[in-house]
């Protein structure tokens, strides 16, 4: 009998003693709540944007990435997918789930680990606003408590706004909105329910059930959402089976890139000087450039073909690299993965949790070459002059952009046909007369020099050469390109018919510039900057040459010269002399000859006519005379 008496007085001294330091506990942890007023005034970091005069978006930039958007502006089924996965019974409680709690608490202990979560919308709110995020009793019992006030100070729809705006979303994205736009590049009202699941899905840990990183279980994931999304009604059966069934098309490049490389990134500079970087970081600026961005295109293009240009009137460099011939299809198959998943810009997320590129890449088509029938009956000695074209649905054509420049491996080169042959990925390629005719030898010296165009492509290129090219054309004829005299050669017409039935990528010889350029262009009207160009290439170099390098003024100081002679008694009728002249240095290997930009002297002329043609040698002879 005192045994039983012991116990109760133990059990309810316990109680009593776990009631008062609970109670305490309570008590200490509600002293220093914070005050939820600051809610009222949400003000989360916000990205700011650079525009063009005609508001297309140049850069978005910030400390984390997000767009606000209002709460009638969000669709119901986004609400519905949120609610299904984190709180289906949000607008029943007060704030905390004492039922859902209980269940996740016994799920939990019945898994022998955490499967569940009992916070409710209101205290992830709590948590995410005005708490940390470490995992104490105590900060617990804070976010209990600031749940219970945020519902007692703030409508159901004040705390979805906050939440749906606040939540991190995997992919550096913060706030629903953006998370669509950024995975999907769709706006709320265009999002499907499947792909309102796979992103509420996201929220209890974006890392792990990322489609990106783990797509088995992000479709593990949604399939958890659409369930409870039907269990709850917030869809019909036919919603739900259509929804696990679509296949979502998921973004694999970031939509938000910089444009007008240079000129953009000087306007940040600028902004950030004025009103300071975590400013502009965190407050949305908006900033309205005059750019032009037609013609800030124009002047790219413009910048990157002339320096190619000029680069190639230098003459040839060489190739890349040589490679054997063993190592040829092993490059071809590398390259070919490379160019399909760098031109797919989406992946399609099947409904088994597979994902296939945009551009599927079938590895073993670039090897499968019809063995035409008038391969067969070519004769050996123009065998050796025949090389395969492309199968006739050659899915590497959807790859191959025209104008741009690409990686080949040199396959064959034919000095008697002029052309070169070559592998992008496993599709053929041909470089006729026209495409390397000026790949002279390189060669830079003080003296003009004149090069006659290349004849024989053997004599810079062979088999195994990795070179550059762009592609020009898609499904050319190669016998149309061939040097005319070869096809005059007799015994030839197998030849001639094998080669009018296939088809070839035009191509043209490329290599990487050495050479850089830039481009300044004002609206005289009203002096506003219409387009900038810094380099050719912003994300290789991004040293603005408009604003950053000391260039040589060149003729344009040759006015300050005459100028300053008609200042000392010169006049425009006064005779200055266009003749060699030899400006000493410390040898006579050292004396500088000047030229004029033709090459040629005219002797006798006016000073005026020397300035209205900008002639080097007699302005030399002006300077001099003037000290």
């Amino acid at each position: 009998m005192n045994a039983l008496k012991n116990i109760i007085i133990i059990f309810f001294s316990g109680v009593i003693f776990t009631s008062i330091f609970l109670f305490g506990l309570f008590i200490y942890v509600s002293y220093d709540l914070p005050k939820i007023s600051s809610l009222s005034d949400y003000n989360p970091p916000i990205p700011s944007r650079i525009y063009t005069k005609d508001k297309k978006l140049l850069l978005e930039i910030g400390k984390e990435r997000r767009s606000i958007v209002a709460f009638d502006q969000i669709p119901k089924r986004v609400l519905n997918a949120f609610l299904s996965a984190e709180d289906d019974n949000f607008y029943n409680h007060k704030g905390v789930d004492y039922f859902g709690l209980a269940r996740a608490m016994l799920a939990n202990l019945k898994a022998g680990r955490v499967v569940q979560g009992g916070s409710t919308i209101t205290q992830q709110v709590a948590k995410s606003l005005l708490l940390s995020r470490e995992k104490t009793i105590a900060r617990k019992m804070r976010d209990f408590l600031l749940a219970i006030k945020i519902e007692e100070k703030f409508t159901k729809e004040e705390i979805l706004y906050l939440y749906l705006n606040q939540v991190y979303l995997g992919g550096g994205y913060y706030g629903i909105r953006t998370a669509f736009k950024g995975y999907f590049n769709k706006d709320l009202e265009q999002a499907t329910v499947a792909e309102c699941a796979l992103i509420a899905g996201l929220l209890v840990a974006p890392g792990k059930y990322s489609p990106y990183v783990n797509p088995l279980r992000a479709k593990q994931r949604q399939g958890y959402v659409l369930k409870r999304m039907f269990d709850t009604g917030k869809i019909t059966e036919i919603e739900y089976k259509n929804a696990k069934q679509e296949e979502i098309k998921i973004l694999k490049k970031d939509p938000f890139v910089m444009l007008g490389g240079h000129f953009t990134d000087w306007i940040r500079q600028r902004v950030m000087d004025q009103v300071g970087a975590e400013n502009f970081l965190n407050n949305g600026f908006e900033v309205y450039t005059t750019l032009d961005y037609s013609l800030q295109e124009k002047a790219e293009v413009l910048i990157k073909a002339s320096t190619e240009e000029l680069d190639r009137r230098q003459g040839f460099k060489g190739p890349i690299k040589n490679i054997s011939s063993t190592e040829i299809t092993n490059f071809e198959i590398e390259q070919r993965k490379f160019l399909f998943e760098n031109k797919s810009g989406f992946f399609s997320f099947r409904p088994d949790g597979t994902v296939v590129d945009e551009y599927a890449n079938d590895l073993n088509e670039f090897t499968k070459r019809d063995t035409l029938n008038s391969f067969k009956t070519l004769k050996p000695h123009e065998r050796k002059y025949a090389v395969i074209g492309n199968p006739e649905k050659d899915e590497a054509k959807k790859i191959l952009d025209l104008q741009k420049n690409f990686q080949a491996v040199v396959l064959q080169v034919s000095d008697q046909m002029r052309i070169v042959f070559a592998s992008v990925g496993g599709a053929r390629v041909f470089i006729p007369y026209d495409g390397y005719k000026w790949a002279h030898e390189r060669i830079n010296t003080e003296e003009p020099k004149y090069f006659p165009f290349v004849q024989n492509p053997s004599s810079f290129l062979k088999a195994g050469d990795i070179i550059w090219l762009k592609i020009q054309k898609h499904d050319q004829v190669v016998w149309n390109y061939i040097f005319d005299k070869f096809k005059k050669t007799p015994n030839l017409q197998s030849l001639e018919s094998f080669y009018k039935e296939q088809k070839f990528h035009l191509a043209s010889l490329e290599q990487e510039a050495e050479a850089e350029g830039a481009l300044f262009s004002l609206n005289p009207n009203n002096s506003e900057i219409v387009a900038m160009v810094g380099g050719k290439n912003f994300e290789k170099s991004q040293f603005n040459r408009v604003i950053q390098a000391n260039r040589q003024p060149g003729s344009a100081f040759k006015p300050f010269i005459y100028a300053t002679a008609l200042e000392n008694g010169f006049t425009p009728s006064s005779i200055l002399i266009d003749s060699p002249q030899a400006l000493g240095g410390v040898d006579s290997n050292l004396d500088w000859k000047p030229r004029n930009y033709d090459g040629e002297f005219l002797g006798e002329m006016t000073f005026r006519r020397a300035l209205e043609t900008s002639r080097n040698i007699p302005t030399i002879k002006l300077l001099q005379d003037l000290g």
